[in-house]
């Protein structure tokens, strides 16, 4: 799925312009229905709370590129995926100003509705249960899949050459349930319950225009962004240890540049989600020459094993019997 904004006007679109140029207006608030009243006071009071909170960390939800991709990764995570049920282009556009204007308050740590309504008899516009837990470097990604470049919406001209389906792998179990979708949020944070809230209050903002098709949960680090260590997997290893890191390789190999077809694309990527089994309870009983035979490194250091330390860089089996001999 591309991590940028879809274009809504024939010529001249930018990524910054996303849905139109409603939406550069509407992630302050306006004219989206979003504020309720007593937004302003709770909001206020949330963000003091949230000042003098330990997780007061914020990543800005506007920038050059999307948030949640090139920022440190966090430790907690919930992937939400959508089928659109509208074909109404304006309430598609609705949904989304919307999404955009709530994305950057959740990112502060403030709610995006009242959580306790000045009338007894109305229904609260935030859940709550992030309620002054600060922002805890909450990261939203917004991703568009293939399907949305049909021609419900008029963005079939704007879908970028290399973007398809992928094909199934030979190892690959799919179900239909947990495959395909239109629409995909990332949320990342450094406590599950301010990921999981602002997953569950932007399904809420969109349940007459988009329904949940599934939405997967995670925890601990998949990834190591500069100066933090490698995370380990469920098998015991460090992973992700030759992941890029520095900005020169984002340029390379992440960012989309300006030899895409789609100029609003410049400056996006792309995210392939896969649901990985892992036959836990067989690893556990391996031996460990297995392990590291299968993974190629030792497991307490993650050297490679033609080396003693994590980042050595490995050889091959033919070098290594040249150099020992």
């Amino acid at each position: 799925m591309p991590l940028e904004g879809a274009p809504a006007t024939p010529t001249g679109i930018s990524r910054r312009a996303l849905f139109g140029g409603a939406l550069a207006s509407a992630a302050a608030g306006a004219a989206v229905g979003i504020v309720a009243t007593g937004v302003a006071e709770q909001s206020a009071e949330a963000a003091e709370v949230a000042a003098a909170s330990p997780n007061d960390s914020v990543v800005d939800f506007y920038g050059v590129h999307q948030a949640g991709i090139q920022t440190p990764p966090q430790d907690h995570l919930v992937l939400m995926v959508f089928d659109v049920t509208t074909a109404s282009a304006s309430e598609l556009q609705v949904m989304l100003a919307k999404w955009s204007a709530a994305m950057a308050q959740y990112s502060k740590g403030v709610p995006v509705g009242a959580v306790e309504p000045d009338r007894d008899q109305a229904v609260p516009g935030d859940t709550g249960e992030a309620y002054g837990m600060g922002p805890n470097a909450l990261t939203l990604t917004l991703g568009f899949a293939p399907s949305m470049f049909d021609s419900r919406f008029g963005w079939a001209k704007y879908k970028p050459a290399i973007f398809s389906d992928l094909p199934a792998f030979a190892s690959d179990a799919l179900t239909p349930e947990f495959t395909g979708g239109d629409i995909c949020i990332q949320a990342c944070a450094a406590d599950p319950q301010v990921a999981y809230h602002a997953i569950r209050n932007l399904a809420r903002m969109a349940r007459t225009t988009a329904t949940t098709r599934y939405t997967v949960q995670g925890f601990g680090r998949a990834s190591a962004g500069q100066g933090q260590t490698t995370p380990r997997n469920l098998m015991g290893y460090k992973d992700g240890t030759r992941n890029i890191k520095t900005d020169d390789e984002l340029d390379q190999f992440v960012w989309v540049g300006n030899e895409s077809d789609q100029s609003w694309m410049v400056g996006g990527s792309y995210l392939v989600a896969r649901k990985i089994h892992m036959l836990i309870e067989t690893w556990d009983a391996d031996y460990i020459a297995d392990q590291h035979a299968v993974f190629g490194r030792t497991k307490a250091a993650g050297a490679p094993l033609t080396g003693t330390g994590e980042f050595d860089t490995p050889i091959s089996r033919r070098r290594a019997q040249t150099v020992r001999s």
